[in-house]
C-alpha cells in the first residue's frame, strides 16, 4: 500500500512539473502568431537579426562559419565575437528540413529559444535536489517555468539570441561540477572513480560548447576557481583535494584540446574574443590549482614533494616568461579587463538599456514576491554554510553570488539570475515547511482535536505561497508582454530594408559568401548607408546592404551620430567621406532620443547647443517644455527629416527668460514670466535669455538647402499630419555631387514622393551658382519631379536629366 502511495506521489509531482512546463512553453509562444503569421516573418529585437544572417551563411557554406564579416565596420570589416554554436544548430536544423529561404528559416529557428528553455526544468530540479533536497528540486523546476524578467524574455519564441543557450550550458556545467563534488566528497577510495573522470570530461565538453556559444561562459571558470580556493581551505583530506585537482585538470584540458582542434580564429590573448587567451586562462587555472594544492601540502602536511612542486611551478613560470616575454602579464591584464567589464557599474551606457544597473521596479516586475523569498533563502543558505560547510551548497553559493553581482551591476545578465532566484525561493519554502511542522508539533494536542496533520499544514502553506508567486508572475507576464512586441522590427523598417535591397545598386560583396580576413579587400563600388546603430542589422540582414552603424560596432555608430548632429553640410560630407556613404537613413524616433544621439557623439556636440529643457510654472502647476535652438534646426538630421533638405525661412522665434535652479546633481531651467521681470523678483545676474522654437517644424533661424542629398524614399507611416507639415517615420536620402549651373536668387522644384506627398525643394544661390541634387527627367526613383526647376526671380525654367547628376560612388 505504501509503494502505491509513493508511486501516486511521484506521478502527481511529475504531472505538476509537466503542466507547469507546458504553461511555461505556451507562455513563451505568445509571440508565435505575431512574429510568424505575416508575409515576411520576423524575430524579436535587433541582435537576433544578425543571428539569422549567420545561419544563412552557415547554410550556404555548411559547416563553415564566418569569423570575419566585411559587411560590418567598413572599411576594416568586423571580427565576430559570437561563437558558431547557435548558428550551427540553426543551420543544421534548416538543412535537415530542407529549408533555405529567409522567411522559412526564421519560422523554424525561432522555436529554438522556447525549446532550450525546457532543458532548464530538469537542470534546476537536479541542482535543487543536489544542494538541498528533492522538495527544493521540484519547486525549483516549477518556479523556473514561470519566472519573469530577462530569463522569460530571452526564451520567447523569436528571440533568437545566444543568451538562453548561454544560460542552459552554464547551468549544465554547474550541474556537472556538482556531480563531481558529490562524487569526490562521498567516495572514500583514494583514486578518482571512472564516473568522476567521465563527468569531468563531459563538463569540459560542455564548457567548450558554452565557449563556442559566447565567451561569458568564463563565469563558470571563475566560479570553479573561487570554489577550489575555499575547498583547499576547508577540506582536511588531501586525497579529496588531489581528486578535485585532477577533475579541474581534466575539465580545462578537455576544453583546451577541443578548442585547439576547432581552430583558434584570432591571434592575441583577449578572453573576450576567440583568441589563445581562453587556453591561457585554462592553463592559469590549472597552474593556480596545483600551486594551492602544493602550498597546502607543504605548509599543513609538511610534504617535501609539495615543496619540489612549488619550485617546479616557479621555474615553469619564469621559463615561460623568458621564452614568450610578457605572455603571462598580457593574459592577466586581459583577464583583469574582462573581469572589470563583468562587474563594473556602467557609468556611460550610451543609452543602451541592457547596460544599466538593475532598478527596483524592474526587479519587482521580474520576480515579485520571489524577491523576498529568495532573500530569505539566501540567509538560510548562509546560515547552513556557517554550520555545516556543505561543499555542494558552497559551490552553488559562490555561483549565485557571482551571478547576483553581475546581474545587479548590468541588467543584461538578469537572464542568469532568474533560475538562481527560483532555487533560493524553493529553499526558503522548504524552510517554511519544516518550521511549520516544528511549530505545529508543539501544539500537537490542539491539532489532534481538529484532526489536523502538521505536514499537511506545512504543505498547504507552501502551496499557497507557490500559487501566489505563480499567479502574480503570470499576471505580470501578460502585463509586460506587449512591450516585447515593441522590441521587434516595425513594418516601416521592414519596408525600408526591402526597398534598399530592391532599389539600390549592388555593393560588390556576396551576402552569403565567407571571406578570409587576411586576403579580403573591398571592391571599388562598395558603399555604406549612414544609419542610427539600432537598425544596422535590419539593413544588413533584410536589405543585404552595408550599414555604417550596428549593435556590433561602436566607432562607426559614433560617426553616424556626429554626421546627424553637425550643422554644416561640408563638414557632414567630410565625416562620411572615408566610409563611402551613398545613402543616409533618418527616422523620426531620433527626435525622441536626442540626448542619446548626443551621447554617442562623444559629447562633441553638447546637448545644450541643440535643446533647452525648461519648466513652466503656471497656477501652481508645472509643465515641461522643450525649447529647440538654432543648432537643432541646422543639424543634418533636422534639415533632412523635417525639411527634406530644402531651404527654410525662420517662422518662429520665442525670446525666453529663465533661471537655472539646482535640483539634485543637475540644473533645471525655470521659465520666468513678464510679471516676475517687471517686479524685479529675479536678480539680473541669474537671469538668462535665449531664442528658441517650441515646434519641430518651425525654425527660429534660416536654414540653407542641402545640395548633395536628395530624398529617394519615405515610409508609409505618418507621424505628423499637420496642415503645414506631413512627416513620415523613415526617410532615405541619396548622397550625390549634383549638377551645378550658374544663376542667382532662389530656385525651386516641385516633387512628389513615393507615398504621394507633394513638396517643393528650394535652394538659394551660392557664389552665383546652384548645385542641384534632383533630376527632372529619367529619375530611377519613385520620388520624382513633377515639373522643371524654376528660378523664382526670373521665372526661368531648367531641366536636368539623371545622366547629368554626378555621383560620389559608381
Amino acid at each position: 500500500m505504501y509503494s502505491l502511495k509513493r508511486t501516486n506521489k511521484v506521478i502527481l509531482l511529475l504531472f505538476c512539473i509537466f503542466i507547469s512546463s507546458l504553461i511555461g512553453l505556451i507562455f513563451r509562444l505568445q509571440t508565435l502568431l505575431d512574429f510568424s503569421s505575416g508575409i515576411i516573418p520576423i524575430v524579436m529585437h535587433e541582435d537576433p537579426w544578425y543571428t539569422i544572417r549567420q545561419i544563412e551563411q552557415v547554410i550556404h557554406n555548411y559547416p563553415s562559419y564566418a569569423w570575419f564579416d566585411p559587411m560590418l565596420n567598413f572599411p576594416n570589416g568586423q571580427m565576430i565575437q559570437w561563437g558558431p554554436l547557435l548558428p550551427f544548430m540553426g543551420a543544421t536544423l534548416c538543412i535537415f528540413n530542407n529549408i533555405t529561404t529567409q522567411g522559412e528559416i526564421i519560422r523554424l529557428v525561432s522555436w529554438l529559444p522556447p525549446v532550450l528553455f525546457l532543458l532548464m526544468v530538469p537542470i534546476c530540479y537536479l541542482i535543487g535536489k543536489m544542494i538541498w533536497n528533492k522538495k527544493v528540486g521540484i519547486l525549483s523546476a516549477i518556479f523556473v517555468t514561470i519566472v519573469n524578467g530577462e530569463f522569460l524574455y530571452r526564451s520567447m519564441y523569436g528571440n533568437l539570441d545566444h543568451h538562453i543557450l548561454e544560460v542552459v550550458i552554464s547551468f549544465a556545467c554547474i550541474l556537472g561540477y556538482l556531480f563531481i563534488i558529490r562524487n569526490i566528497t562521498c567516495d572514500t577510495r583514494k583514486v578518482l572513480s571512472k564516473n568522476c573522470v567521465f563527468t569531468s570530461i563531459i563538463t569540459g565538453i560542455l564548457f567548450f560548447l558554452g565557449y563556442m556559444n559566447i565567451p561569458t561562459i568564463m563565469i563558470v571558470a571563475l566560479t570553479i576557481s573561487v570554489f577550489y580556493f575555499f575547498f583547499i581551505i576547508f577540506e582536511k583530506d588531501m586525497n579529496k583535494i588531489v581528486k578535485l585537482l585532477i577533475s579541474n585538470i581534466l575539465i580545462f584540458t578537455t576544453f583546451s584540446v577541443l578548442y585547439l582542434l576547432s581552430g583558434v580564429p584570432y591571434d592575441g590573448f583577449s578572453i573576450r574574443s576567440y583568441t589563445y587567451g581562453a587556453i591561457g586562462v585554462a592553463i592559469i587555472i590549472i597552474i593556480a590549482s596545483v600551486f594551492l594544492y602544493a602550498l597546502k601540502g607543504y605548509i599543513i602536511c609538511k610534504d617535501k614533494r609539495c615543496l619540489y612542486l612549488l619550485f617546479s611551478l616557479l621555474f615553469l613560470i619564469v621559463f615561460c616568461n623568458i621564452i614568450v616575454p610578457h605572455l603571462i602579464i598580457d593574459i592577466l591584464f586581459s583577464f583583469s579587463n574582462s573581469f572589470y567589464s563583468f562587474f563594473q557599474i556602467s557609468g556611460n551606457t550610451a543609452g543602451i538599456d541592457e547596460l544599466e544597473p538593475l532598478s527596483l521596479l524592474r526587479a519587482i516586475l521580474s520576480y515579485n514576491i520571489a524577491i523576498v523569498l529568495s532573500f530569505i533563502g539566501f540567509i538560510v543558505v548562509c546560515y547552513t554554510l556557517f554550520l555545516h560547510k556543505n561543499r555542494l551548497l558552497l559551490f552553488f553559493f559562490i555561483w549565485g553570488v557571482i551571478l547576483s553581482i553581475i546581474s545587479i551591476m548590468q541588467v543584461r545578465y538578469q537572464y542568469y539570475e532568474g533560475p538562481v532566484i527560483c532555487i533560493l525561493s524553493a529553499i526558503c519554502l522548504d524552510m517554511v515547511y519544516r518550521k511549520t511542522i516544528i511549530i505545529s508539533e508543539n501544539r500537537k494536542d490542539f491539532l489532534e482535536k481538529r484532526n489536523l496533520d502538521p505536514k499537511m499544514i506545512g504543505l498547504l502553506i507552501v502551496i499557497l505561497i507557490s500559487c501566489t508567486f505563480y499567479l502574480i508572475s503570470l499576471s505580470i507576464g501578460f502585463y509586460v508582454l506587449p512591450t516585447f512586441y515593441g522590441k521587434s522590427i516595425k513594418s516601416n523598417w521592414m519596408d525600408t530594408s526591402l526597398w534598399l535591397k530592391n532599389n539600390t545598386p549592388d555593393n560588390g560583396i556576396d551576402y552569403y559568401k565567407i571571406y578570409d580576413r587576411e586576403s579580403f579587400s573591398y571592391p571599388s563600388n562598395t558603399y555604406t548607408i549612414v544609419n542610427w546603430w539600432n537598425f544596422g542589422h535590419y539593413i544588413l540582414t533584410i536589405g543585404n546592404r552595408i550599414p555604417l552603424g550596428s549593435p556590433l560596432q561602436e566607432n562607426d555608430a559614433r560617426i553616424s551620430a556626429s554626421f546627424l548632429l553637425t550643422t554644416n553640410e561640408s563638414s557632414a560630407n567630410e565625416i562620411i567621406a572615408p566610409y563611402n556613404a551613398q545613402y543616409v537613413i533618418t527616422n523620426y524616433d531620433l527626435s525622441l532620443v536626442y540626448p542619446t544621439v548626443v551621447l554617442w557623439s562623444h559629447l562633441n556636440y553638447p546637448y545644450d547647443n541643440y535643446m533647452l529643457d525648461t519648466i513652466l510654472k503656471k497656477n501652481a502647476k508645472t509643465s515641461l517644455l522643450k525649447g529647440l535652438k538654432n543648432d537643432f534646426f541646422l543639424s543634418m538630421f533636422t534639415r533632412m527629416h523635417y525639411f527634406d533638405g530644402s531651404f527654410q525661412e525662420a517662422t518662429e522665434k520665442n525670446i525666453i527668460s529663465y533661471v537655472n535652479i539646482p535640483m539634485g546633481n543637475e540644473n533645471v531651467s525655470m521659465l520666468v514670466n513678464e510679471e516676475e521681470l517687471k517686479n524685479n523678483k529675479i536678480s539680473p545676474q541669474y537671469l538668462q535669455k535665449d531664442e528658441v522654437s517650441f515646434n519641430y517644424t518651425r525654425s527660429c533661424v534660416d536654414i540653407p538647402a542641402l545640395t548633395s542629398y536628395r530624398l529617394v524614399y519615405e515610409s508609409p507611416q505618418i507621424v505628423s499630419n499637420l496642415t503645414y507639415a506631413e512627416i513620415h517615420n523613415i526617410k532615405i536620402f541619396e548622397h550625390v555631387k549634383g549638377h551645378t549651373i550658374p544663376g542667382t536668387g532662389t530656385i525651386e522644384l516641385p516633387l512628389v514622393t513615393n507615398q504621394g506627398r507633394e513638396f517643393v525643394y528650394r535652394q538659394q544661390s551660392v557664389n552665383n551658382s546652384f548645385t542641384l541634387p534632383y533630376s527632372t527627367t529619367n529619375t530611377p526613383y519613385d520620388v520624382h519631379a513633377t515639373g522643371p526647376y524654376r528660378i523664382i526671380e526670373t521665372n526661368e525654367t531648367i531641366d536636368v536629366d539623371e545622366s547629368q547628376i554626378e555621383r560620389y560612388y559608381k
